[in-house]
């Protein structure tokens, strides 16, 4: 998640013109408000019940009201345990807020926890659709922030030839560089060839690896409260797993296809090792933006591949440096 700016914040979304009810207010007096001829209220998800000061002191769903004797007080129905947010809040934890609580409106208040209005579902949505395409344009390298980034899709070409060519020159260089890694393991290459054959596969399965995981991990810190020593021996071990599958097949491959048993194992060590490092790389990265308090979608544009790249290649032929040579 990256530094906002205010037009990020909650206070953007929200709406001020909701159904309020004092705790001894009855369901009745509540309801015929809401029923009144040409009600103005923004959101009727939830009725609110502040004290006369505007401290909000609990909530009660309009469905709950409804199906509650008329005679009750609201205060003996209100929940108390409220979840809210201050004006300033990031939109991103307001829609997050919403999930993992199931809410249909997130109260909004000041320090002093009066009630300043609502952030409603149909903002929320509006929120989960801007972070969802912000989060994919960011993962596929652009470069640009907030309203800029959720307006790129439509910008003219010589706007999107700017947002997009940045991480693609930096893509350029590092893909130069990883050039000169091959070069300086000519040796390898000129004792077996067939090296050379493998170096595709190695690379895709390594940067696929690295981005499922980044990807997994900045929907989880979207979404969920990481802990990151349990989460990361969590896919260590699907790394473990995925890259010992892996790492055999290939071997079984390469043996069976050329019938060179150092070459074959040679493709083996360096893919499970290449897979391994890849995995760690792709929880790293984004984790340490988002501590950062950057936006850890970043993690998936070029510049992280072609650095994983430059790994795959470097563990590919040392590996290759120690066994053929």
């Amino acid at each position: 998640m990256a530094t906002r700016n205010h037009l990020d914040m909650a206070e953007r979304h929200m709406v001020t013109n909701v159904p309020t009810a004092l705790p001894d207010e009855t369901v009745k007096d509540v309801l015929n408000r809401l029923i009144a001829p040409k009600p103005t209220y923004d959101t009727t998800a939830y009725i609110y019940i502040v004290d006369e000061q505007g401290v909000l002191l609990g909530a009660v769903s309009l469905k709950d009201a409804i199906n509650k004797p008329h005679g009750r007080k609201m205060k003996s129905l209100m929940n108390e345990r409220l979840v809210y947010v201050r004006p300033f809040t990031d939109q991103e934890v307001v829609a997050t807020k919403a999930i993992r609580n199931r809410l249909k409106a997130v109260p909004v208040v000041d320090v002093n926890k009066r009630l300043l209005g609502v952030v409603p579902s149909r903002k929320i949505f509006d929120i989960l659709h801007w972070e969802h395409t912000e989060d994919m344009l960011r993962m596929a390298g652009l470069n640009a922030k907030g309203s800029e980034m959720r307006g790129a899709i439509k910008s003219g070409v010589l706007k999107m030839s700017m947002l997009r060519l940045p991480a693609l020159i930096v893509g350029l260089f590092g893909g130069v560089f990883a050039t000169s890694v091959v070069e300086h393991f000519q040796a390898s290459l000129e004792s077996q060839i067939v090296l050379a054959f493998f170096i595709p596969i190695i690379l895709y399965l390594s940067a696929a690896v690295g981005t499922q995981s980044g990807t997994i991990l900045v929907r989880t810190l979207a979404t969920e409260n990481v802990k990151l020593g349990k989460y990361m021996l969590r896919e260590m071990i699907i790394g473990f797993i995925i890259a010992l599958v892996i790492g055999s097949a290939m071997f079984g491959v390469s043996f069976l296809w050329h019938g060179v048993f150092e070459v074959s194992v040679t493709i083996g060590i360096s893919l499970f090792a290449s897979i391994t490092t890849a995995t760690l790389l792709g929880i790293f990265v984004p984790y340490s933006l988002f501590k950062l308090k950057k936006d850890p979608a970043i993690s998936g544009g070029p510049l992280i591949n072609v650095i994983q790249d430059i790994i795959t290649l470097t563990i590919y032929f040392s590996v290759a440096g120690v066994i053929l040579l």
